[in-house]
């Protein structure tokens, strides 16, 4: 796989670095099969400010720490409390899928003959048995998904 970096000018992609697309293309010059290309955004990094200001925040909770006597294991015993977003319900998922079939993170790697459906299934009896949340139905048809 490669990966070329582009920016967009005037609504057109435009390589940032030809030269190792010039390079991919000499070595697969023959190769006569159809290709996939992906594009998706990359995010901003955080600005040198916002990476000094983390840095010396992260110093000065740690030392704040330290001086009352609070150890990882202490802070690691503890829950932090945070809202459920899409994101942790994805972590939530790989987590359970992995447990069951140990087949890595991905939902790529389920098996079609009806992994997602037991994974969705035992997420759905947990929330039911351990938060009385009643269980959402799984789409499972085009006008659903919707």
């Amino acid at each position: 796989m490669i990966t070329l970096w582009a920016k967009i000018e005037n609504g057109e992609v435009v390589l940032v670095n030809n030269q190792e697309k010039q390079e991919w293309l000499e070595r697969n010059r023959n190769y006569k099969g159809n290709l996939l290309c992906k594009i998706s955004k990359t995010t901003r990094e955080r600005t040198t400010d916002q990476n000094r200001a983390l840095h010396l925040w992260l110093e000065k909770k740690a030392e704040q720490c330290r001086d009352a006597g609070v150890t990882a294991q202490m802070a690691f015993s503890k829950t932090i409390e945070l809202e459920i977003t899409p994101e942790i319900m994805k972590e939530i998922w790989r987590q359970v899928q992995n447990a069951m079939f140990q087949n890595g993170k991905s939902t790529k790697n389920l098996e079609k003959n009806g992994q997602i459906e037991e994974v969705y299934e035992h997420i759905n009896r947990f929330f039911a048995e351990k938060f009385n949340l009643e269980g959402i139905e799984f789409p499972n048809n085009e006008n659903k998904i919707k």
